[in-house]
């Protein structure tokens, strides 16, 4: 269930931010995406935790998309009727749930 780096960067990026990685920087040390500074960016997250998980939670509700997620989750991994609160429970399923969802609706 560990997230790949192609999976982990989508999901960055899915949030907006940069995927920093350092050959994304020039030689005075600013990003080639956003001319930031490397100091600036999020480090690279983990998608393994409350935080991250929370992040991509409030990134779907944004955009209008939990309601997309969820059915595709309930038709796709689990039977009707499920609880989906449980989703909610263990942050790693959840992210890795999001980056197959992010793969198939592009």
């Amino acid at each position: 269930m560990t997230l790949t780096y192609e999976q982990r960067k989508r999901l960055t990026e899915y949030l907006g931010e940069c995927w920093l990685f350092y050959t994304n920087l020039d030689d005075e040390g600013l990003c080639k995406e956003c001319g930031k500074s490397a100091e600036a960016h999020q480090f690279n997250r983990t998608f393994d935790n409350d935080t991250d998980m929370m992040a991509l939670y409030r990134k779907m509700v944004d955009e209008e998309e939990l309601d997309n997620f969820l059915f595709w989750c309930s038709v796709t991994h689990f039977n009707f009727p499920t609880k989906i609160e449980k989703l909610f429970y263990k942050p790693a399923r959840f992210c890795n749930l999001v980056a197959e969802w992010l793969e198939v609706k592009k």
